[in-house]
């Protein structure tokens, strides 16, 4: 059955481009905590393998920098937005910050 109510004119689809932006933030936030979870197993069970703290800090940071910058271009004006928007930058930004936050715990453990 035709919807003859709907309009006929294309729409402009900046949320479905809005959303991919944050879903790619997200999924470099995610593949970087991935990397902290790796090395963290890693260190406890096979401390000899586990790659360097540098090299980890390496590693998320090329995961989180790119993030953050999807993240800061996906915020729109909108309220649902800002809170989507602000998920994917407090998880990217924390993602640069865990270096500096562990490394007295981490490297000055060992």
């Amino acid at each position: 059955m035709p919807r003859l109510a709907r309009p006929q004119s294309r729409r402009r689809i900046f949320a479905r481009h809005s959303h991919r932006t944050w879903m790619r933030s997200m999924a470099l936030a995610s593949a970087g905590w991935m990397a902290w979870w790796i090395y963290l197993l890693a260190t406890h069970f096979a401390p000899h393998r586990a790659p360097g703290f540098w090299v980890l800090t390496a590693i998320t940071t090329l995961f989180a920098a790119p993030g953050l910058l999807l993240a800061l271009w996906c915020m729109r004006a909108r309220a649902a937005w800002m809170f989507f928007a602000s998920l994917a930058i407090v998880a990217n930004a924390s993602l640069l910050a865990l270096p500096w936050i562990a490394r007295h715990y981490i490297v000055g453990a060992s």
